[in-house]
Formats: structure tokens, sequence, C-alpha cells
């Protein structure tokens, strides 16, 4: 069989695309690869929960995914296969012996971080020839270079705890997919950051499961490693549902200074910046994508030309500079691009300095945002019995 649509789609570590082939888990290619080993190979730790059920499946030679994460260095992939420890090959393959495993593997390649997580689990295991993971370390081409696994290994012992269940990937399996329950019954869990420092917060929010968020409290304000928290992810992909659940990392700046209403801003999710007006105000720290710091959320909005946004935002924020001395009426005024720049520019053209305090709840925001539907739709369905009446 050749390569499914998600192999490619976790070859690529697209999410969304794991997420709409779900129905091809279990198969596997010509080499009897699944998904899952795609995963692992390419260090696409994030898809791999979604492939919970293809845990413990081999390639033609034996091989799982815990063993090409663990022979590819992919240490973030060996933590959540950890359940798969134990299984060795059936055949020879790139200079190993039939019955060889993830830590000896790890060994020949000299991953110290891998070895060290798989050796209370596979220590004393053999392979064909009779030889344990020590011998790996010492019988490698890597020289010097390999002291740290080879003192990890010297006194390797035959003693193996169980390899652990697989709560923490059926955690994060459960955040992904708005499973609450799921999320509910492995909350032990609640606080794991992976090797990118993304929680199960982070990852339910980047796909939308809205429902998930109340239960992962304890892990509001953690951020991951470019700084980003769970609201910003919200706002960079438009989950505008999100926000009000989130309302504890309000007023957060990443690195750079950005907020989460400027993530909206800049991406152009207009109903992302209705529900985090609160941060208005905010200036960036640092230069960013050729925006000086002092930027706000309505130069960027200006800049990309985006009227309902600026327009949002203009009463909170009109007459701030950026560090060059810049309003926004500047930054919709001095686009290299073409485009129709009209009503942003007609927006900004009396720009002003006095501004109003922004609101406070984005939560209440919402709730102002839901009366005013509900009189709006009242108010149309007077109009129509109005007339209605006229007509009789």
């Amino acid at each position: 069989m050749s390569l499914t649509d998600l192999m490619e789609a976790t070859g690529r570590g697209d999410l969304e695309g794991v997420k709409a082939n779900l129905n091809q888990v279990g198969k596997k290619n010509w080499l009897g690869e699944t998904a899952l080993m795609k995963a692992a190979i390419n260090g696409h730790a994030n898809c791999i929960p979604l492939l919970e059920k293809e845990i413990g499946m081999q390639n033609n030679i034996g091989w799982t995914a815990l063993m090409l994460a663990a022979s590819n260095g992919k240490i973030d992939c060996v933590r959540l296969l950890l359940s798969e420890a134990g299984r060795q090959t059936t055949e020879e393959r790139y200079g190993l012996s039939p019955r060889t495993t993830a830590l000896m593997i790890a060994a020949h390649e000299n991953y110290p971080e891998v070895v060290e997580l798989l050796l209370p689990y596979e220590q004393g295991l053999k392979d064909s020839n009779g030889r344990m993971a020590k011998w790996y370390a010492y019988n490698s081409s890597w020289g010097e270079g390999i002291t740290r696994v080879r003192k990890l290994l010297e006194n390797e012992g035959t003693e193996r705890i169980p390899p652990p269940l697989n709560g923490l990937l059926l955690f994060l399996k459960s955040a992904m997919m708005g499973d609450v329950d799921g999320v509910r019954k492995h909350l032990d869990h609640a606080g794991y950051q992976d090797s990118t420092g993304k929680t199960a917060l982070i990852h339910a929010v980047c796909l939308g499961q809205a429902n998930c968020i109340p239960l992962l409290e304890k892990e509001f304000g953690l951020q991951d490693n470019d700084s980003y928290t769970a609201l910003m992810h919200a706002a960079k992909r438009g989950h505008s549902e999100c926000i009000p659940l989130l309302e504890g990392e309000v007023g957060m700046q990443d690195d750079d200074g950005r907020t989460a209403l400027m993530w909206a801003a800049y991406n152009g999710h207009t109903d992302c910046v209705r529900l985090l007006l609160s941060e208005a105000g905010k200036q960036t720290t640092e230069e960013w994508d050729d925006f000086p710091p002092g930027t706000t959320a309505l130069m960027m909005a200006a800049h990309y030309n985006d009227p309902e946004i600026v327009e949002l935002l203009l009463p909170y924020e009109q007459g701030l500079k950026d560090s060059e001395g810049h309003t926004a009426q500047w930054y919709a005024n001095n686009i290299a691009r073409g485009g129709d720049f009209t009503r942003v520019r007609k927006l900004l053209k009396n720009e002003g300095t006095t501004r109003l305090p922004p609101p406070s709840d984005p939560t209440e925001i919402l709730k102002f945002l839901e009366r005013v539907d509900k009189l709006t739709t009242e108010n149309e369905s007077l109009k129509k019995d109005l007339s209605s009446s006229k007509n009789e």
C-alpha cells in the first residue's frame, strides 16, 4: 500500500489533516509503517496523541514507533511512546541484530537523553547475539563522543519496571479531541509541557476545543517556548469561542510585548478583537516583523488594511505613538504594497489623542454583544410585524 492521506499529514505535522483522516488509522504502507511511525520519525509529537490506536504496531522488520523515535533522537516522541518499551525487532537491519530494543538503538546512535528515559524499562534485555545496550554503547563508531551514554549504561542492570500506561497520551488526545470525560479522567497529567512548551490546554485551544478549557485551569498562564499563551493561540487562529473561557490570561504579553489582541488584529480576526478590547492600549516592547517597539494593535490593523478592526480599536488607541513617533494614521498612509486603503485612511484622517479607557472584562463584552444581537433580532421581528400589519 502507498502512503495514505493520514501518513502524509502526519509526516508534515499537520494536525488538522490528521484529524480529517482518522478513518485511516491502522493502515500500513509497503514497509509496514503506520502514520504513528511517520510522526515518530519526523518528531511530530503533536500528532501522536491522535494516533494512540496505532501504539504497539510494528513494521515489516519489527520496528515500533518508539524505536524509530529513539533512532532519530526525538525525545518528546519517546516520552509519549514509552508504553511500547520492551518490544524487540524481528530482523537484522542497519547493522543491528534481530531482537534489538529502542534502548540499544539509542545507545548505538548516541542519544543520552533517550537512553536515560528508556533504561528503567529495557535494561538487561538481550539481542539475538546475547548483547545488551551496554555493548552497543561500547562498540560504537562515536568514539569519545559517546561518554555520557557509556556512563549511563556502565552498570546496566537486569531488573526492569513495567512500561507506563498511556495516561499522558490519552490526556493529550482527550484535550485535542474535545473529550471532556477523558480529560477529567487523566487530570493528574495537567501541567505537562512538551519540548515546544505546549500544554494540553494550548493543544486544545489550537484545535478550537473550548469545552475542555474549564478543566485545564491549572495550565492557565503557562507559555510555550515562543512565549505564547493559550489565549494568544486562540486569537491567532480565530477561535473566538475559546476567548471568554481564558479570562485569566488576559493582559499577558509574549517576549516581544505582543498581546492576544495584537495577534487577533494582526491576523484579521474581528470577532476575537471584540472580545479582547480590555487589552487595548498595550504596546510592543521589541522590534518585530518590521514593526518597531511601541506598536499597537490599531497600528497593525491599519497596516494590514482592516477597517472593521480599525473602527473597533480607534476609541481606545488613537494618538498612541510607536518608538519612532508614528501614530496609526502614519501606518495607513505609508504602505508599500497595493490595495484600496480608502476606508482605513478615512477612519484615521482626523485621528485624535483622547482615548476611552478599555472595557475591563471579556465575558461582559460577550454578554453585551449577545444583548445587542438579541435586540437586533427583536427589532427585525417588530419591523416584519409592522410591515405585515400595514399590508393587511
